[in-house]
């Protein structure tokens, strides 16, 4: 029995991680990035239904991303932060180009900030789900720095290796480190959560 119960853990986890990775990473790459919020929080939203054992592999992963995804799709008011985020991006390229390497590094290290922004927002959506503002989330960033250095560090990391092989793996099982992040980025969530008082169930009465 126990056996079993293991083997289905882990066809369970395979299977989670497959098709959030093949949804969340496609809806990135397919939307230019415009989209990534809304997946982002789609997948979290999955993950905590993971972590409190309401989800198993029985049940459809694909119809439930795109029901948390249009949940979410209010996200979309950061668009402006992806518009942010790709004009670094082509500032990057241009710097590299043209020799500038202080500026190329630059527009990196604000580009893997942005990224981090945006985990960190679908963190506080996720967990808190209430509408917060840009200076609460930046103030959630910083509430625990030891829990931001290693989240940076992993994005800084994947943005400056990134390329046709890391795309495949990400595609495949990207949304395994999309959820690794989300436990680190979980933990600050919770004390200010903590601090402030805010339970999830005042948040998501506040969010409807």
């Amino acid at each position: 029995m126990m056996r079993e119960n293991l083997l289905y853990k882990i066809l369970s986890t395979i299977h989670l991680a497959f098709f959030t990775s093949l949804l969340l990473f496609s809806t990135i790459f397919l939307s230019a990035s415009f989209m990534t919020l809304p997946g982002l929080c789609a997948v979290y939203q999955i993950g905590r239904d993971y972590l409190h054992k309401k989800i198993d592999i029985t049940d459809s992963i694909i119809k439930k991303y795109f029901s948390y995804f249009k949940s979410s799709i209010r996200t979309m008011k950061y668009v402006g932060v992806n518009f942010i985020l790709l004009l670094n991006v082509l500032g990057m390229l241009v710097a590299f180009e043209s020799g500038r390497i202080i500026f190329a590094y630059l527009c990196l290290v604000i580009m893997t900030f942005l990224v981090v922004f945006l985990l960190y927002i679908a963190g506080v959506y996720t967990f808190i789900g209430k509408e917060i503002d840009c200076i609460e989330v930046i103030f959630i960033m910083f509430l625990k720095p030891l829990n931001l250095i290693p989240v940076f560090i992993t994005v800084l990391l994947a943005t400056i290796f990134f390329s046709k092989i890391l795309m495949i793996v990400f595609l495949l099982f990207g949304a395994v480190l999309s959820y690794c992040l989300e436990l680190v980025i979980l933990l600050p969530i919770l004390h200010y959560k903590n601090i402030t008082g805010i339970s999830s169930a005042q948040g998501h009465k506040i969010e409807k």
